[in-house]
């Protein structure tokens, strides 16, 4: 049984696990997480190719794929952008980043053909955890001194760089304790990951993040549709079906009404207080509108003539010049579509748009054919978990945060298993 947890997990935790190892030495922590999880590639690699775990077919299968093919021309248009770069650099590391996500996602993809979804799930349920008291304990210290408010969130990021980067990462992850909420029996159980359910948006609502404000709002929308969508499907699994709607619901309202009862409407840390600044004339909307038009003002005077990959920071400072700030430039345009069409061109942001598209509509179509509850509920969850890292890409640049990537790596994978899971019972 160890043996076996170990054959099909074990690099599962590697992988995961390479967020929590940091070293003071290190002046760029997210190359050393990029370089550690190209090492890790290697390790499985060699374990996959010597215990002849290589299923031919889901190789071809992955190479004939939608997902596969956006990606691989993703990755042959941002070769083409070399042409244009400045800094030939800067598109080396880019390129390599992109192809140690591309070459994590075949990888995994076949490690976990055979995978519990169950065990999955409990693994990204307890590193979730760890993430949580980081943060928890945080806010408990400042609570047991004085009354909270937003200007403390800075000191609660947990294992994220900030603490946007962390709430956007507990929302990815958040999905997998509601799966295991549905997929136990056990009242128990049911009880304990409801808990923690609520728990995980409570520490959402600490962290203050509009984005995160903004995902649970559309992950909250998206299961309500699927759930409208499918409705039969689900009721025949939970009756009535209700329930489903509850599971995740309830402990979001429960919790969104336990921490405004903790602050008083008047704090700047309150729900309400916090979607009342976003705003277009706050200074964080203001800045990315700003960075919004520079690129695309770029994409529209320059549409087969990109800035190169990686290259979108070097070319903004001649944009900024003019309003500079000292020493602050900016590093990303806070879109990682717009971002990348200025570096690869539209096609290339229109490929990586296409990732996420045809993910999506894979596991639309992996909860129609299932029968089994486990399957359906988590690849819901597998949607929300994903809508997370799209919206945040809207706003943001998590595509550079190798902790992020990690879990969407996770996702695509997947959602690839489940791609020839059905195609092999069509």
């Amino acid at each position: 049984m160890l043996k076996t947890l170990l054959d099909k997990y074990l690099f599962v935790l590697f992988y995961l696990g390479l967020f929590f190892i940091n070293s003071i030495e290190v002046i760029d922590r997210s190359a050393q997480y990029w370089f550690s999880i190209s090492l890790v590639n290697i390790c499985l690699f060699a374990y996959l190719y010597f215990s002849s775990s290589i299923n031919k077919h889901l190789i071809k299968h992955l190479m004939k794929d939608k997902i596969i093919i956006s990606f691989l021309i993703f990755l042959l248009i941002s070769l083409f952008s070399f042409f244009f770069s400045l800094n030939i650099s800067e598109s080396v590391i880019s390129l390599f980043r992109f192809l140690t996500i591309f070459s994590t996602i075949l990888l995994l993809s076949i490690y976990l053909k055979d995978s519990s979804f169950k065990i999955f799930s409990l693994i990204i349920s307890v590193i979730f955890l760890i993430e949580l008291y980081f943060t928890f304990q945080g806010y408990l210290s400042i609570i047991s001194q004085t009354v909270y408010s937003f200007d403390f969130a800075i000191y609660l990021a947990g294992i994220g760089a900030n603490k946007n980067i962390t709430a956007a990462l507990f929302c990815m992850q958040l999905p997998f304790f509601f799966f295991l909420v549905v997929y136990f029996k056990n009242y128990f159980f049911k009880i304990l990951f409801s808990f923690l359910l609520a728990f995980s948006f409570y520490n959402v609502f600490i962290l203050g993040s509009r984005t995160a404000l903004i995902i649970i709002l559309v992950q909250s929308v998206l299961f309500l549709l699927v759930s409208l969508t499918f409705n039969k499907k689900i009721k025949s699994i939970l009756n009535p079906f209700y329930n489903a709607l509850l599971i995740w619901f309830l402990p979001l309202i429960f919790s969104a009404f336990i921490y405004n009862s903790s602050v008083s409407a008047s704090n700047n840390s309150s729900i309400v207080n916090r979607v009342s600044t976003i705003d277009i004339n706050n200074g964080s909307v203001d800045e990315r509108l700003k960075f919004y038009n520079y690129t695309i003002d770029y994409i529209t005077s320059n549409p087969f003539t990109p800035l190169g990959i990686g290259n979108w920071k070097i070319s903004s400072v001649n944009w900024d010049s003019r309003i500079l700030n000292g020493y602050t430039v900016p590093y990303h345009a806070h879109n990682d579509f717009l971002e990348l069409a200025a570096e690869t061109t539209i096609f290339g942001s229109i490929c990586y748009f296409l990732i996420f598209l045809f993910s999506a509509l894979q596991l639309l179509k992996s909860i129609n054919q299932s029968n089994a509850s486990h399957e359906i509920f988590f690849y819901i969850s597998l949607l929300l978990s994903g809508s997370a890292f799209f919206i945040d890409s809207l706003l943001n640049f998590p595509i550079s945060r190798p902790i992020q990537v990690m879990i969407l790596v996770f996702i695509i994978s997947y959602t690839l298993v489940s791609t020839f899971n059905t195609h092999k019972h069509e």
